[in-house]
């Protein structure tokens, strides 16, 4: 996770100067740079648990990273499954492999996937951050 660290109050308030004329883009820039590393770690987590008679790699190679979209506390982006396998969309069959079903356990390959990608991620979006306050320093 990203870490600031300042010493006194005013230091404390140009932090905050800076963040708030953060431009959009470089914002955006964070987020897409998450969403690629957290979205490769569940194709990667997905190729490796869902293994199986009926598995034919669709949910692996449904997970599509959306368009940062910029929020009023920062902003957002949605990784998710698209597409349809056996008749059914691949988000559903990729929530059954999640959580299970009836008979069949759950195998929580989203979960593996983002507490892999949790520290990567935030490290990219802190690196992005930290070469844009280098750049307006």
């Amino acid at each position: 996770m990203a870490q600031f660290s300042v010493n006194g109050l005013d230091d404390v308030m140009n932090l905050f100067d800076s963040l708030a004329d953060m431009p959009n883009e470089v914002i955006e820039e964070m987020l897409l740079a998450e969403g690629n590393i957290i979205a490769k770690e569940q194709r990667r987590a997905a190729e490796e648990m869902l293994r199986g008679k009926y598995y034919k790699g669709g949910v692996a190679n449904s997970v599509t990273v959306g368009k940062p979209m910029i929020t009023y506390d920062g902003g957002e982006i949605e990784v998710a499954f698209k597409g349809t396998q056996h008749g059914n969309r691949l988000a559903e069959i990729a929530f059954v492999n999640q959580y299970g079903a009836r008979g069949n356990p759950g195998r929580p390959f989203i979960d593996v996937a983002n507490a892999r990608g949790e520290d990567a991620a935030a490290e990219a979006a802190a690196d992005i951050h930290e070469k844009w306050l280098d750049s307006h320093e």
